[in-house]
């Protein structure tokens, strides 16, 4: 006690600057005869008022001193403005309530931390769970589960890892520090607690915390960056595979997609046809009416193609105004009533260019795999060769070829 009062009067007499360190003890002090932060506060605040009386009473200079808890939390912040062991979020737990009291008084009130206590491992456990501590400050003998056991169930949930462990002992014999970093602790404090001891262990303990918050937000823009790229990715294999006018895939895309239907066929021993496609007179479209006026038209018989397609059919553009229709599992028969019905529903388009009305038609060439063909390229040249026939044969209609023979509809 008459410490303590030795150490009032020294705050007293101390200038701002040497305030911290007197703040800091005086609440150790404190803590050790059971004073937790606002008691000592009030204790410390009504003796310099008394002090203050009897100055004016003896006609003797008595300096003017903030209340306590304004001490305390000016020196939280110049703590935390220097970069030291400030604002960290903390899990204390010691079964003595003389050390809790005297340990959590000054780690919140000088040095302005958020503290949660707990009075054995189990609770402590508990209350980790819920609060997520940057720090766990433990005793080690506790009954129950004590600080080891304490320290050993943290390190085994993936939360706990990165906690950082403070372990309190009487004793730091070299098996004891061997058993404590081999269970996961960080650092040692020997009781009793020295003041300066104790920051100096929360600066290092802040340190740990502030490149563990960096390195969790280097990961989350790292993860983040992943992310975007791996959509930039996709756009661009989507660009790299799709005709930028129509949105329809393109040749590259249009001949993958034939050559999966080609092995699945051979697979399940299936029918498998095509169709080519080709815009009658598209030169004199554009000649006539623009190349604005072209991609209209490419766009809407497109669109078309795609409503007039089955299910499974795949449709792309092969370049220009010519286009590809896979249609697997289809003999030449269906073929034929498939090609028919795209022709008829092209010719019956309306398409408008700015005020201009535009008509147009298709020619389509139909082919069926057939037993001699040994690639896609095979089947490919057969419905090329079918296009050119129904062109000859006046355009606007679907030819057929069947080996070796054509055949015009209508």
């Amino acid at each position: 006690l008459f410490y303590l009062a030795r150490r009032v009067a020294d705050l007293g007499l101390a200038g701002e600057s040497e305030r911290n360190a007197c703040t800091a003890e005086l609440l150790l002090l404190g803590g050790k005869i059971g004073l937790d932060a606002e008691q000592l506060g009030a204790t410390v605040d009504d003796l310099v008022l008394q002090w203050r009386e009897w100055g004016e009473l003896l006609r003797v200079p008595a300096s003017a001193l903030p209340s306590f808890a304004h001490m305390s939390a000016a020196h939280a912040m110049r703590d935390e403005g220097a970069g030291g062991a400030a604002a960290l979020r903390v899990l204390l737990v010691d079964d003595d309530p003389t050390t809790r009291c005297m340990m959590e008084g000054v780690l919140a009130g000088a040095l302005g931390h958020s503290v949660v206590c707990a009075n054995n491992g189990r609770e402590a456990l508990a209350l980790a769970v819920e609060t997520q501590p940057q720090i766990v400050i433990t005793d080690w003998m506790m009954p129950g589960m004590d600080g080891l056991d304490l320290a050993r169930a943290l390190r085994a949930t993936e939360w706990g890892q990165t906690m950082y462990l403070i372990m309190l002992t009487g004793l730091e014999t070299e098996d004891e520090v061997s058993a404590a970093f081999e269970a996961g602790v960080d650092d040692f404090l020997v009781k009793p607690v020295n003041v300066r001891t104790l920051r100096a262990r929360l600066r290092a303990a802040w340190h740990y915390v502030q490149l563990l918050d960096a390195w969790e937000r280097d990961r989350a823009q790292l993860k983040q960056f992943a992310a975007e790229l791996a959509i930039s990715n996709r756009r661009l294999a989507h660009a790299a595979m799709t005709d930028l006018l129509t949105n329809l895939p393109n040749r590259r895309s249009g001949m993958n997609a034939l050559a999966k239907a080609w092995a699945a066929a051979s697979r399940f021993e299936q029918p498998l046809s095509v169709m080519m496609l080709d815009i009658d007179h598209f030169k004199r479209i554009n000649d006539g009416h623009g190349h604005a006026a072209g991609d209209t038209v490419l766009r809407d018989v497109a669109q078309a193609i795609q409503q007039s397609a089955r299910k499974d059919d795949s449709v792309c553009r092969m370049g220009g105004e010519e286009f590809l229709v896979i249609c697997p599992n289809t003999d030449l028969k269906a073929a034929i009533q498939a090609a028919e019905r795209l022709r008829r529903m092209v010719e019956r388009l309306c398409i408008r260019a700015g005020n201009t009305e535009i008509r147009t038609s298709v020619s389509i060439g139909v082919a069926t795999r057939e037993v001699g063909m040994t690639e896609t390229d095979a089947l490919v040249n057969a419905a090329d060769r079918a296009l050119y026939r129904a062109k000859q044969a006046g355009r606007n209609r679907s030819c057929v070829v069947v080996q070796g023979q054509m055949r015009c509809f209508p």
